[in-house]
């Protein structure tokens, strides 16, 4: 995987995420680009490679949040070890599993921000959780196949499969 391209990927999907915030939500919702990248990273980047960058994603992403610093930091290290620890098992060019990632990586999220939100003050309601869980998966898809496009730009290999 190649750093330049990839810091690049990361400066984008950040900025799509605070640029889009502001325009492209329900309900006071939004949906998670930073998430989406960080699941096409996990499912497709080298298994160290990729939990150290979902966790480098999270902590760009806790920089621009007024969230404790590290809570998407750990979200998406967790998220990054729970999908590279299953790459081999998945089909990882298949919506169907970019949607079920992106769905475990948003349950992930929300359920660390509601817990710290209890603990430490307030949170974010279930219901801007669920919109927002909902957007990130519909627009997932998507842009990961956009993402799969651009592998060769970035680098990323994926092993052949045994038949």
């Amino acid at each position: 995987m190649r750093l330049l391209p990839t810091i690049l990927l990361a400066y984008v999907a950040v900025g799509l995420q605070v640029g889009l915030n502001g325009f492209v939500h329900l309900g006071g919702a939004a949906p998670n680009v930073v998430l989406i990248v960080a699941v096409f990273l996990a499912l497709t980047a080298p298994r160290d490679v990729g939990r150290l960058a979902c966790f480098a994603l999270g902590l760009m992403q806790d920089l621009l949040t007024q969230q404790s610093l590290g809570l998407f930091a750990l979200c998406y290290g967790a998220l990054g070890v729970a999908i590279g620890s299953t790459q081999a098992m998945l089909h990882r060019e298949h919506p169907a599993t970019h949607a079920l990632a992106t769905v475990f990586g948003c349950a992930l999220t929300w359920i660390v921000l509601m817990v710290h939100g209890w603990i430490f003050g307030p949170g974010v309601s279930f219901s801007a959780a669920l919109l927002s869980t909902i957007l990130t998966v519909v627009l997932a898809p998507a842009l990961i196949w956009l993402l799969l496009r651009l592998r060769p730009t970035l680098g990323i290999r994926m092993p052949r499969k045994w038949t």
